[in-house]
């Protein structure tokens, strides 16, 4: 779950890294995906995937990714309501350290029309999160063998710090030199 907004290269990148380094699988919210999905697919990342019925072709298809809708987003966050409201019950709940987490739980309201979301001008993207990555977690705890050798914590920070270095010059690049910002976007 971000607390921040990246670019998508960037945060797609650092979520293949972050699979990579834990052997996890990717479960994304596909409701607003702009091509993270097949980007992640297409590069070996285990995405987590749902079997749904195709009404157009009449038949059973694999979606990777997780859709939310009316019919599942309740009960998500109904699960996620009792698993903190018993989190000091051993094996039952759990217990929320997250300051983003916490403070989205704050403004958290259910409308009169029995529909739960965040109040006025906050957000609610990590509430689902937690919500989304708890539904999947069965598909999600499947163990698997790692595909890469681990690296330290501190070599990822430094190739975020890398690379956050190089999408601001081009950034300023762009703003200063149109032209050679074009050619640039195509070695991406």
């Amino acid at each position: 779950i971000a607390c921040c907004r990246w670019t998508i290269d960037i945060m797609q990148e650092y979520v293949k890294r972050l699979s990579d380094f834990y052997c996890a699988i990717v479960a994304p919210e596909v409701n607003a995906d702009r091509g993270q999905v097949r980007w992640w697919v297409r590069e070996g990342v285990p995405v987590i995937n749902q079997q749904k019925y195709n009404e157009r072709v009449l038949k059973e298809e694999t979606y990777y990714g997780w859709w939310t809708d009316n019919e599942n987003r309740a009960p998500m966050i109904e699960e996620i309501t009792r698993l903190v409201r018993y989190h000091n019950v051993p094996g039952d709940g759990i217990e929320i350290f997250d300051p983003v987490i916490l403070a989205e739980m704050k403004t958290f309201i259910r409308l009169s029309s029995g529909r739960t979301e965040a109040m006025g001008n906050w957000h609610d993207d990590t509430i689902l999160g937690l919500a989304v990555g708890y539904a999947c977690r069965q598909q999600a705890s499947v163990l698997r063998e790692e595909r890469v050798n681990r690296r330290s914590h501190i070599d990822l920070v430094i190739e975020q710090q890398r690379l956050n270095r190089e999408a601001m010059a081009h950034t300023q690049m762009a703003m200063f030199h149109p032209e050679t910002a074009q050619a640039l976007s195509g070695l991406r």
